[in-house]
């Protein structure tokens, strides 16, 4: 006798609007691949509309998980989502719910920065360009709805363009690393952020920016 239930588990990720949607949808799109490579496909629903602040899309994805056959519910919050439309889909789906967070993945962007300064004046005048090329490495310790704090860690190499005045231009190359114990991204729309970091190394102890995901 078999006395367990068969349940077919909808998987609904929400995301607020101070985020990109795409952030929850492709971190929901790499959870159902994982479960798939371990377990039994028809067990999972992955519901293709994603709630972001819109009571709208609430209803259009209790309506496709219903029309699924899904008996049991998933709320994904792939990073923040809308207290109130996530709370509403979880009173009206009419079965077993949950909900789930993802964990913050680690951010490993290059980065490119590039300075000039001027030397005095007199036989040895010149002036240098600085190209800081990097590969990043970033800990998130604290996020909400609009702003995230970080630390972040560079390594990678710096040319410096030397142009003396009577003399023909030549490069040399060190080593460069970027130490930033404090770091803030604001939201200010789905694809843009204001970004402030204190910290030491090529690229500086203050920046102060904006970011854009494409």
């Amino acid at each position: 006798m078999n006395n367990i239930p068969k349940i077919k588990l909808g998987l609904v990720a929400v995301s607020r609007d101070c985020f990109p949607e795409s952030l929850s949808v492709n971190r929901r799109k790499a959870l159902v691949e994982a479960y798939k490579a371990k377990y039994d496909v028809a067990d999972i629903y992955e519901c293709p509309i994603c709630i972001v602040e819109s009571e709208i899309h609430m209803v259009q994805a209790l309506e496709d998980i219903k029309k699924e056959g899904c008996n049991a519910l998933c709320v994904y919050l792939g990073n923040f989502g809308p207290e109130i439309s996530e709370t509403l889909l979880a009173k009206h789906f009419d079965g077993p719910k949950m909900f789930i967070a993802a964990a913050e993945e680690s951010q490993n962007d290059p980065s490119y920065t590039f300075s000039s300064t001027t030397t005095k004046g007199g036989p040895h005048h010149s002036s240098i360009a600085y190209h800081a090329i990097m590969l990043n490495g970033r800990y998130e310790y604290y996020r909400n709805s609009i702003i995230s704090l970080y630390a972040h860690l560079g390594l990678g190499a710096e040319i410096s363009h030397m142009m003396p005045r009577h003399d023909d231009a030549y490069n040399k190359a060190y080593f460069a690393y970027q130490i930033t114990p404090v770091g803030a991204q604001f939201g200010i729309s789905r694809a843009a952020y204001m970004f402030a970091e204190l910290g030491y190394g090529a690229q500086g102890l203050l920046q102060v920016g904006f970011r854009f995901r494409l």
